[in-house]
């Protein structure tokens, strides 16, 4: 199915239909949207950070020009 056919979707992760605008696009995806919605991938992310500060501030500096 087409990303402009769809209305909605199902996150991955807190199960709840959200519409296609709360989803980030994916290129490579099956429908051309990531699969969880953009706030449990800000809340999955965030969580990420606090723990493993090490790495995250690794991260930030090899994608720095």
């Amino acid at each position: 199915m087409k990303k402009r056919e769809m209305k909605t979707k199902v996150c991955t992760q807190c199960g709840k239909r959200k519409t296609i605008a709360q989803f980030y696009t994916l290129v490579t995806g099956r429908n051309g949207l990531k699969a969880e919605c953009k706030k449990c991938g800000i809340v999955r992310k965030s969580e990420w950070r606090k723990k493993s500060p090490e790495l995250y501030k690794a991260q930030i500096r090899r994608h720095r020009i």
